[in-house]
């Protein structure tokens, strides 16, 4: 008859790692709720919910696919970069130089069909990149930014 090697003992259950509350955020018109899943005694801080960041938002975003990404100069300061998301607020701007939330930039965007001398905001920054922020567009580029963006859209 072989051996029989006892079974390890299963690891407890720790209950502070088990969610157990599920909260939905308010009613959006969306007809698909966001669910918001809360560790126990957890605080929600509602003003920083994905829905109210999406309403902060005044202008539409275009997530550019990874073989239209715009090439991207910084002016002042100087470094490369690749365009990811453009909007007519904005744009998302992946790039390896560091740059600091709040600090004011010019930019260079090109493509075949557009070209954006620009000054902008940083308004996040990530590993990859940072998010900016347009500061007055003049009426020429309003409308070159404008005829670019509803060139991209289907």
């Amino acid at each position: 008859m072989p051996t029989r090697f006892a079974e390890p003992p299963l690891a407890p259950i720790h209950r502070a790692a088990v969610y157990t509350s599920i909260k939905r955020n308010p009613p959006s018109p969306t007809p698909n709720p966001r669910i918001a899943i809360i560790p126990n005694g957890a605080k929600r801080d509602p003003t920083m919910s994905h829905q109210n960041i999406e309403d902060r938002r005044k202008h539409k975003r275009i997530l550019l696919p990874e073989h239209q990404f715009l090439t991207c100069q910084g002016l002042d300061p100087k470094f490369e970069g690749q365009v990811s998301v453009i909007g007519a607020g904005g744009l998302y701007v992946r790039t390896r130089h560091q740059l600091t939330m709040g600090q004011t930039i010019r930019l260079k965007v090109e493509d075949r069909n557009l070209t954006l001398e620009v000054e902008a905001k940083v308004r996040d920054v990530t590993e990859t990149g940072a998010g900016v922020e347009f500061n007055e567009l003049n009426p020429p580029s309003q409308r070159t930014l404008q005829d670019f963006l509803r060139s991209l859209r289907p």
